[in-house]
């Protein structure tokens, strides 16, 4: 079984599992998602409308320069580099729950992922000049 995700019916991702972490987003913005399970034997029809308005009450820093995640993908550890301080740095898992927080006030971070579960996971950086979101893949 697999799924068939829309965002505002534009087709955004095909998954095998129940979990979808939309990272293509912009803050402030509101979204419609519908979903469509497709198996080898049939199709679902499409799911009832969601809509979700993003907010955080911050900018979010668009800059590419402004912070560096590596390794990506990743088995042990992260490093988080950033040219500003980072106020507070949290990891979003697929499920949408934060799994790790930390409020560092320096330019580097490194995080422990080995107890992670595989999977995808968001680093959200709160610096002085607002959000940075970086996507990684424990492996």
């Amino acid at each position: 079984m697999s799924y068939q995700i829309l965002r505002d019916n534009q087709f955004i991702a095909n998954v095998d599992t129940n979990v979808y972490v939309d990272t293509n987003i912009v803050w402030g913005e509101t979204y419609t998602y519908i979903v469509k399970g497709v198996s080898y034997q049939c199709q679902g029809s499409f799911s009832t409308p969601i809509s979700y308005t993003t907010t955080n009450g911050l900018t979010e820093v668009l800059n590419e320069n402004i912070a560096k995640l590596y390794p990506n993908p990743t088995d042990k550890e992260i490093t988080i580099e950033t040219t500003l301080p980072m106020r507070k740095v949290e990891v979003i898992n697929a499920n949408g729950q934060t799994i790790y927080i930390n409020e560092p006030n320096k330019n580097e971070v490194k995080i422990n992922t080995s107890k992670f579960v595989l999977g995808n996971y968001i680093a959200v950086i709160t610096t002085s000049k607002g959000i940075i979101k970086r996507s990684f893949v424990v492996k």
